[in-house]
């Protein structure tokens, strides 16, 4: 999706621009809630500064108007849920990772290059390649495999050039079997983006997919909210991923003209 796009910043009717000048009143007032400061001292304030911080990459229009979109321009439970965000961002310590960046992140998780983000798709949206045979279950803690996510969902929204505001997501899905499906890390996943980084995905391609894992993809997709599952493509040939990508942008092992990624760990200089 762009700014230009029915519901986005360019492009708003009456209505749902009234609606983001009363979201706005209301979230002013219910971080002034949370804190108990006058509104003159909320970017001094924890919640205040979390809120900041996250619009540290975006209009800050844009990010609310996601939030409204995704909640059906509820107002009210637009609010309740960008609060609950801020919370989540202080407890779960999202500035921390961000300002620690690759040294926050299991070296040996990241090196399995199983995530990475590698050129655009023909709308200009940032691609996110992610390789499930590279996970296996159980071979990290979770909360390793969560910072790497949250820091991957951190990375695209820096990669964000207006008037593009969604990212493309390919699942490479060659080589996978039930080792490698770990719904706990799914669930995290949906979860993300559904309540602390609404109307983010663009397109979902999947690609190389065995249908042994048939019964797999329908639990997943159970998961998913209405909007998000029409996003989803199963793709069935490079021809078909090109009406997409330009190959010319894509890895070899996606049948592309780049060499494939490989992590290369920051060095002393690069603090």
């Amino acid at each position: 999706m762009t700014s230009n796009d029915p519901g986005h910043i360019n492009n708003l009717t009456r209505a749902q621009i009234n609606a983001l000048r009363q979201a706005w009143k209301n979230l002013i007032e219910a971080v002034n809630k949370e804190i108990s400061v006058p509104n003159k001292h909320i970017a001094d304030s924890v919640y205040g500064d979390e809120l900041f911080r996250a619009m540290g990459y975006d209009n800050p229009d844009v990010l609310l108007l996601r939030w409204l979109r995704s909640r059906k321009w509820d107002v009210q439970a637009c609010i309740h849920q960008i609060i609950e965000t801020l919370k989540w961002r202080r407890d779960w310590g999202v500035q921390e990772l961000v300002a620690k960046g690759e040294r926050a992140i299991s070296e040996e998780e990241i090196s399995t290059n199983k995530t990475y983000f590698m050129g655009h798709d023909k709308m200009g949206r940032p691609v996110c390649c992610i390789h499930p045979k590279e996970h296996i279950k159980g071979q990290f803690p979770h909360e390793f495999s969560e910072r790497l996510t949250v820091f991957c969902v951190e990375t695209y929204r820096k990669l964000l050039q207006p008037p593009i505001e969604s990212v493309t997501v390919i699942f490479d899905m060659s080589g996978c079997d039930s080792k490698n499906m770990d719904f706990h890390q799914v669930k995290f996943l949906i979860h993300l983006l559904d309540n602390y980084y609404p109307d983010s995905l663009g397109l979902i391609l999947i690609v190389n997919f065995p249908w042994l894992l048939g019964k797999s993809w329908t639990l997943i997709k159970s998961w998913l909210n209405p909007t998000v599952q029409k996003k989803v493509q199963f793709i069935h040939s490079n021809e078909e991923l090109s009406q997409y990508i330009d190959p010319a942008v894509l890895p070899k092992r996606l049948n592309g003209a780049q060499p494939d990624f490989k992590y290369v760990p920051p060095t002393k200089e690069d603090n």
